[in-house]
């Protein structure tokens, strides 16, 4: 009866384990989407951009739905500041909302949220989203919630340009400064060494994943 009791409590303590909020990041072609998509879906919920409980910001004025983050960087002419206020205000409450209402029960059931990009994102390549400036991005993270890891995915600049040549060298390699700047109170910094094979990229991704769950 004894060993029965401690195999429950093993079982008990398992079924206890609490999931982790990741954003994963990095800029286009560094291998973000393979990663995230090699993640076994029993274990882990994969978002773009966001954990989202309100419509897409496009659905609300009519506009096509294809995808309210420029799918083109940096091919737009930012909004207009009334209207990039709007939008980011908007988001923001989509945030806080979605955090509570999708993030936090589903890291409650021990299954992982991954959100591809997530707020950060607009504070490092805010033209992606027609803000002329990562200013109020980055206030407003300041008090908004907060993944329990940073995750960036590196590679060489040329790597990324090959795979993706959207951005030019000289913006990836900006973005990966910015990167390495961003700093969040509360939350670990992990970066995944993309330029080795996928297996062991994914390697470097699980291992990491596995470490912040046990840790959280």
């Amino acid at each position: 009866m004894a060993r029965l009791g401690v195999a429950l409590s093993q079982d008990e303590m398992t079924m206890s384990v609490r999931g982790t909020y990741i954003w994963l990041v990095g800029p286009d072609g560094s291998g973000k989407s393979t990663l995230a998509a090699g993640v076994d879906p029993d274990d882990s919920e994969i978002v773009y951009w966001r954990a989202s409980v309100l419509p897409m910001a496009k659905q609300l004025i009519g506009q096509s739905m294809d995808s309210d983050v420029n799918s083109t960087p940096h091919a737009r002419q930012p909004d207009r500041a009334a209207r990039a206020l709007a939008r980011l205000l908007y988001y923001a409450v989509d945030n806080v909302l979605g955090y509570w209402f999708r993030v936090r029960p589903v890291v409650k059931t021990g299954r992982n949220i991954i959100v591809d990009r997530g707020w950060a994102d607009m504070t490092v390549d805010s033209r992606r989203y027609g803000f002329a400036s990562p200013r109020l991005p980055r206030v407003l993270m300041r008090v908004l919630p907060r993944p329990d890891a940073l995750v960036v995915v590196r590679v060489a600049a040329r790597t990324a340009h090959e795979r993706k040549p959207e951005l030019s060298i000289e913006e990836i390699e900006r973005q990966y400064r910015q990167w390495d700047l961003l700093h969040l109170r509360g939350v670990r910094k992990i970066e995944i060494d993309n330029e080795c094979s996928p297996h062991l990229a994914a390697e470097q991704f699980g291992r990491a994943i596995d470490d912040l769950r046990s840790t959280s």
